[in-house]
């Protein structure tokens, strides 16, 4: 990846070019985990409880093994549960983003006629940065996703409700419009009823047989049908 990328990046920065723009279990395990993380738990005294997203990325054997020989307990938080167990998502990326988005206005008013590159990109992610990663912030986001201080109660039942699945029996669809059918209540729309009058309208589409079975229909009395003799 081109140094001149990371100019001006916020302390610390890693950069990493990948095909996809995503985590990679490589990335992930030597970049990031190895050279990053790892020195940084390895400092506390206690055993290190560490909660990553279930990403394949993050649960490479290597990691994995690292963690058991550094006593860093690994676990992953459950397959779509970021927008609750997820402190950056909490608390963190909205402001973030709406720095991110004030620097780049500001830059742009400062730089008339001038457009962002991508060599501008690290320092404006690093203004953006500064700004909004503050203690409150990061304690706020542990708090409101029950990490720390635990809470095994701060979710209640209506939480998981849209992960059920549905115990309402589907009805199964007509084939085909007979006088039996005719008795049950239909929904119609404003749609149906200008196209039923639309063909009805023309004599010679519509049969005697057609009519005498639309007619015991509710919603099409209120139709003009024409008079077969």
């Amino acid at each position: 990846m081109n140094a001149r990328l990371m100019i001006n990046s916020p302390a610390e920065s890693a950069g990493v070019a990948q095909p996809k723009g995503w985590m990679n279990s490589d990335f992930f395990s030597n970049a990031y985990f190895y050279n990053y993380l790892l020195n940084n738990l390895t400092r506390l005294k206690s055993p290190v409880l560490l909660i990553l997203d279930g990403r394949c990325s993050h649960k490479t054997l290597e990691v994995i093994n690292l963690c058991r020989e550094n006593h860093i307990h690994l676990i992953s938080s459950p397959p779509h549960t970021t927008h609750k167990l997820q402190p950056l998502d909490r608390t963190f990326m909205k402001p973030f983003k709406d720095a991110y988005n004030q620097r780049c206005d500001m830059w742009m008013r400062a730089n008339a006629g001038s457009r962002i590159t991508d060599h501008d990109i690290a320092g404006l992610v690093n203004k953006a940065f500064t700004k909004v990663v503050r203690l409150d912030i990061a304690v706020s986001g542990f708090k409101c996703t029950g990490i720390h201080p635990f809470d095994r109660h701060l979710f209640s039942d209506l939480d998981y409700l849209p992960s059920n699945m549905t115990k309402i029996l589907l009805e199964e669809p007509e084939t085909s419009l007979n006088a039996s059918s005719c008795s049950k209540e239909v929904s119609v729309t404003s749609t149906d009823l200008t196209l039923a009058s639309s063909l009805i309208s023309y004599d010679n589409l519509v049969s005697e047989e057609t009519t005498t079975l639309l007619k015991k229909l509710p919603m099409y009395q209120q139709l003009p049908f024409p008079n077969h003799q």
